[in-house]
């Protein structure tokens, strides 16, 4: 039996006091070790591993004070960026017989440089995001967007009321196909035309009893900004706690009244976009990255020392530029050893915003992919391409961009200016002598 928000506000239970502080404590001094290990590691392998010089498209010259080393543009084609074995083993030479070195500074610094070259997106149609999403408030064009997430609630207004009473988000929008209701949730508006727009969203409808939850999707990751009572709010708002032991992670996790996890991270900093990224599991991440990368997603750097983490692959769309991410991202993790296989279940599946539909579908058969619907969404009219991932079986829908913007709710017209009062006319001015 529900009570009155004022009761459970201000009556928390001892148990609850006890989940909520210990959850937040383990948001605190878990990296501080984890920083320290890093940096011994690093400069351990820098001195260990990063050769005294290394040949990088470097030659002599003659000038007048004596040979000097000139360095070559590196370009498109240069032999930097197309190392043969041979050149490879020659860089790790420690020998001193060639003049054309990089110091190991220098090779640190070009490190960053040749990654971002690495993951440089191919040509794409290109869609064009808010402002707001772009650094310095600029517009970026992008081949894809991650636009939201479907998910099957038991209960569709307790789903609801968890997400926005509990984990702040608005209901944006909502939709009746067939007597069946859908609602919209997000930190903000979707639509691709407004300054602070793009926002990625869930979408939310109640599918009964029997859903099949599945085991692939592990979360939706959330930045917040520090709260003392959000634990409360979120139980209050029908939600649960994972538990997990005190100081052993710097996150949250909560369970929605249908079983969805966030993972909750103090945001270090305000942001627009509190929705970072959505992590799936899967059974073949070779299969699975195919397909993500069929679909125009873009493979991210993995971080200083990737061969510290647990094999986890991160993908979002990418300016076709070679400019900045931009979005919410997919993460994937692949499936632990000694651990079951996972399911992708009939209660979730992603939506995302493509241009040229046709050439994205091509390419994800090309990599195993299954398309399950080409056409016109049912109830909605927008053109669709649903697609089965390979890997898990994870159902993914290119959504038509202009029918997708034809779905946003309509601005309320202005209000009509009031016509201004006209001004009263001057009395006519008496005779005088006359009264």
């Amino acid at each position: 039996t529900k009570h009155a928000p004022h009761q459970r506000k201000f009556s928390p239970s001892p148990a609850r006091c006890s989940s909520s502080l210990r959850s937040l404590g383990g948001m605190a001094f878990y990296k501080v070790g984890y920083l320290l290990f890093a940096a011994i590691i690093l400069s351990a392998s820098v001195e260990a591993f990063v050769p005294t010089g290394l040949p990088a498209c470097v030659r002599a010259s003659a000038s007048p004070y004596g040979t000097a080393a000139t360095t070559t543009p590196l370009g498109v084609g240069q032999s930097m960026l197309r190392t043969s074995k041979s050149n490879a083993a020659s860089s790790l030479s420690m020998s001193a017989e060639s003049d054309s070195e990089l110091s190991r500074r220098n090779m640190l610094v070009l490190a960053p440089a040749l990654a971002a070259l690495y993951a440089l997106p191919s040509e794409a149609e290109a869609l064009t995001t808010p402002a707001k999403m772009g650094k310095e408030g600029t517009a970026v064009e992008v081949p894809g967007f991650l636009q939201h997430a479907v998910i099957v609630a038991r209960d569709l207004d307790e789903e609801v009321e968890f997400w926005t009473q509990g984990m702040g988000m608005k209901v944006l929008r909502s939709r009746t196909v067939d007597g069946d209701v859908t609602k919209f949730v997000g930190y903000g508006p979707e639509s691709l035309t407004s300054t602070v727009g793009g926002h990625f969203s869930l979408e939310i409808h109640e599918g009964g009893r029997k859903m099949q939850l599945g085991t692939g999707l592990q979360r939706f990751n959330v930045q917040l900004p520090s709260s003392i009572d959000r634990i409360l709010k979120i139980e209050d708002a029908g939600g649960s706690v994972v538990p997990r032991w005190f100081g052993t992670a710097d996150f949250v996790e909560v369970a929605s009244p249908s079983g969805y996890v966030a993972r909750i991270q103090q945001a270090k900093q305000a942001t627009d976009y509190p929705m970072s990224s959505v992590t799936l599991r899967t059974n073949s991440m070779a299969k699975t990255v195919a397909f993500m990368q069929a679909v125009g997603l873009t493979k991210q750097p993995g971080g200083m020392l990737p061969f510290l983490g647990d094999g986890s692959e991160t993908f979002r769309f990418q300016a076709s530029g070679g400019g900045e991410a931009i979005g919410t991202s997919i993460v994937l993790e692949p499936v632990p050893k000694d651990t079951p296989a996972v399911t992708a279940g009939d209660t979730f599946n992603l939506a995302v915003l493509c241009d040229d539909m046709s050439k994205a579908k091509d390419a994800a058969v090309g990599v195993g992919a299954e398309v399950l619907l080409d056409g016109a969404f049912p109830g909605v009219g927008t053109k669709v391409v649903a697609l089965k991932e390979p890997g898990t079986g994870y159902t993914i829908i290119l959504v038509d961009p202009a029918g997708f913007q034809k779905e946003m709710p309509k601005a309320p017209a202005p209000k009509p200016k009031a016509a201004p009062a006209p001004k009263p006319e001057a009395a006519a001015p008496v005779a005088k002598g006359k009264e």
